[in-house]
């Protein structure tokens, strides 16, 4: 598939024995390394698929340098052409997830959350598959405790929701100078990311006097993830329980507000900053 205008494009050749094959192209000419793509990169990755070795330092090395690559070209790319990019991802992430391992698991998760990063917003029925399995992950992890905040991946996901916090990303720039909780004014914000990595529903309901949004994710958990915000009653408003059971579901908008995009991008960065560090702790 072949970029139109110059486009960056990634081409599938003819699928061999040996697996899939791919080469990269700047419009008709094969990308060199000058480009910012390391040269042999796309092979070794291939080839890591193909031994199923996906685990080893010098495949996942290869695995960020590709996909540092392809995020920084990502508005050059032709849709079709990210399409095949994320299929790379996608097999990665197969390979991995069916290991046993806690390693495997990380890896697994790491290439999940980096096709959620490269499909979002979900623009094409493969970005919408790609989040579809986003949504089964984290809903099964979330299945697979008796509390939110007992599961490590919702812990790892509550860190980056607060690390992404900012008041560029804040509902109200000014109140958000004066925070008491680095969350503060990101309520809707928080429940953005939520509806895409759970699926499910926003909702809407009235704490302590405000609006207040939060989420109904795909298995039917109510999380309410920026409650803290309102009080320092953490056994109440611990950042995972809603604290109201009177809500309304908010209608979808076809539009994107700027500053959730800008947010969602910021907590992908974060949790998968987070994993890359697990990775490299764990043998």
């Amino acid at each position: 598939m072949v970029g139109i205008g110059g486009r960056l494009a990634v081409c599938p050749t003819r699928a061999s024995a040996q697996g899939s094959r791919f080469a990269l192209r700047f419009g008709e000419k094969r990308v060199q390394p000058e480009n910012g793509l390391p040269e042999g990169l796309v092979k070794g990755i291939e080839s890591d698929i193909r031994l199923k070795r996906v685990e080893s330092k010098p495949a996942l090395e290869r695995q960020s340098a590709f996909f540092k690559w392809i995020t920084a070209h990502r508005q050059a790319l032709s849709a079709s052409g990210l399409e095949e990019g994320i299929h790379l991802f996608d097999q990665i992430q197969r390979i991995a997830g069916q290991g046993k391992s806690k390693r495997s698991s990380l890896v697994s998760e790491l290439t999940l959350m980096r096709m959620g990063f490269l499909n979002y917003p979900k623009q094409n029925p493969a970005a919408q598959t790609a989040f579809q399995q986003i949504h089964q992950y984290f809903n099964t992890a979330l299945g697979r405790v008796e509390k939110p905040q007992d599961s490590p991946v919702m812990q790892r996901l509550k860190q980056a929701l607060i690390a992404a916090a900012a008041e560029d990303t804040a509902y109200d720039k000014a109140a958000y100078r004066k925070r008491s909780h680095p969350i503060e004014g990101h309520c809707k914000a928080v429940a953005h990311v939520l509806e895409n990595l759970l699926g499910g529903v926003i909702v809407r309901g009235m704490v302590d006097g405000e609006t207040h949004f939060f989420n109904r994710v795909q298995n039917g958990t109510m999380l309410d993830m920026s409650n803290e915000q309102y009080s320092a009653d953490r056994t109440r408003y611990n950042g995972y329980t809603p604290v109201t059971t009177n809500f309304r579901i908010v209608a979808p908008t076809k539009d994107i507000n700027p500053r959730f995009k800008t947010y969602f991008s910021r907590v992908l960065t974060a949790y998968l900053s987070s994993l890359e560090q697990s990775l490299e702790q764990t043998p």
